[in-house]
């Protein structure tokens, strides 16, 4: 887990170590999402020809049985196949509900999150301001990194979204709550080499730009726990 700031200085490398397994869940769980199977399960693939042979000379179609997918797809229809009503106490509260859900098409939006959600532990919620309206968006979990307090994990401190731009420039955004900073790194093979520029832009928000929803989670994770682990051996 990240319980500061130290991550992002100049000769570490991006992304940081810590988060190489929540990463690596995320990327093998993307693609058994997406049927990709062969590519995930291809050790297991080696075990079966040893015992077996080449069983492609038996079997000449592939055939996957995509359980992962359906349990994510259930999970969000049992959640949102029928659409939620958010009312307000007045006519100006829900004027501006009604502008929200249509500015961000809120219930698609929440479906694609309750889906990540499944497939991997996390769903983020992203608000943005899109020329002078509210608009609820979303982002992947494959570039948040969140920083907790140390004597607290269960307090977020930050909520960073970090990606790569290009070859060799870092794009980073550190939000607090009413605010977030951009930088902008240097970075050579995956080692940040120092700041070309940063700004400070405020959102308007007494509380983070970035909300995460969690499957399961415990006292002493900071991510949820995702759908696909428990079954993936069985699967495999």
């Amino acid at each position: 887990m990240l319980t500061n700031l130290d991550f992002l200085r100049e000769g570490e490398r991006f992304p940081p170590a810590s988060e190489n397994t929540r990463l690596t869940m995320y990327s093998n769980n993307r693609a058994l999402f997406e049927t990709q199977h062969a590519e995930v399960y291809k050790e297991d693939m080696k075990r079966i020809e040893r015992v077996i042979g080449n069983f492609s000379e038996v079997i000449s179609y592939p055939v996957v049985l995509n359980f992962q997918k359906l349990m994510s797809l259930k999970l969000a229809d049992l959640l949102l196949g029928e659409q939620p009503e958010i009312s307000a106490k007045d006519d100006t509260g829900q004027e501006a509900i009604d502008n929200i859900i249509k500015q961000s098409d809120l219930y698609n939006t929440a479906y694609q999150i309750a889906v990540d959600v499944s497939r991997f532990g996390d769903g983020l919620f992203y608000v943005r301001d899109k020329g002078g309206y509210g608009k609820v968006g979303m982002t992947h979990p494959s570039i948040w990194f969140p920083v907790v307090s140390p004597d607290d994990i269960k307090e977020i401190v930050y909520h960073i979204i970090a990606y790569k731009t290009s070859e060799n420039e870092l794009s980073v955004k550190i939000h607090a709550k009413g605010s977030y900073e951009e930088r902008i790194y240097r970075v050579d093979n995956d080692i940040i080499m120092g700041l070309k520029g940063s700004r400070v832009v405020n959102t308007g928000l007494d509380d983070f730009a970035v909300v995460q929803v969690s499957n399961v989670i415990t006292s002493d994770r900071v991510t949820g726990l995702d759908d696909y682990t428990d079954v993936d051996s069985i699967i495999s």
